[in-house]
């Protein structure tokens, strides 16, 4: 319904303006708090922007919330959702459902100056973050020194890559620690002659990094570190 009926053909050019600010001021909106997973949240992202189109008065707000807090968050009325990458037992609880939203696998990259590498063995990723290989040229690279990425231990990809690979194994000291998904392509992006590791979807937005292939398996195909 028209919100200025007594202006009537009258209507200067910010009529219609009022007429959307009006409309929106009224809107009974529900916001929704999520957080939680870096990873999970860049897709979720994707799935929102469809979700919002047929749900008008439904928004998210995220939250500073870290993944290892998430579903506590959730159980405390603290957040609505809690994004997570996987389900880890401190994770599960009896109070909570939990809904398969998408796919993804943990993926090294390697920013775009290391040339001459696209497959790294299980055995050549593992001396390489353990700090016995240094220079790029031990796996087919430059004659540059490895610069190493890495994650917190509470983050889910470094779950993954010691499940997976590390196991209790140390990551060499020279590591530089990245506390988020976004931080972890920026740096990578910036950063001559390095590597790390992040969320497959997020990896593919980016032409400054190739993403390497392990054990002669790409993300689409046999790989291990899947997630989902």
């Amino acid at each position: 319904a028209d919100l200025f009926p007594f202006l009537g053909e009258s209507k200067d050019e910010h009529a219609d303006e009022l007429n959307g600010e009006s409309s929106e001021a009224l809107r009974n909106v529900t916001v929704l708090a999520v957080g939680g997973s870096d990873a999970a949240a860049f897709i979720f992202r994707f799935w929102e922007d469809e979700y919002k189109k047929k749900e008008l008065d439904v928004d998210f707000e995220y939250q500073p919330a870290a993944e290892s807090v998430g579903s506590k968050w959730v159980l405390d009325s603290r957040l609505d959702l809690a994004l997570v990458s996987s389900l880890s037992d401190q994770l599960l609880s009896p109070k909570l459902v939990y809904t398969p939203l998408a796919a993804d696998a943990v993926v090294f990259a390697v920013n775009k100056s290391v040339t001459g590498v696209s497959d790294l063995s299980s055995e050549q990723l593992l001396a390489i973050y353990k700090g016995e290989t240094t220079n790029w040229q031990e796996v087919g690279g430059p004659n540059r020194s490895v610069v190493l990425l890495d994650r917190e231990e509470s983050d889910s990809g470094k779950q993954l890559f010691r499940q997976i690979y590390l196991e209790s194994e140390p990551v060499s000291r020279k590591a530089v620690e990245i506390h988020s998904e976004s931080d972890m392509l920026k740096a990578l992006e910036i950063t001559v002659n390095s590597i790390g590791y992040f969320s497959y979807a997020r990896a593919q937005a980016s032409d400054q990094i190739r993403i390497l292939e392990l054990d002669h398996a790409g993300p689409e195909g046999d790989y291990k570190m899947k997630i989902g």
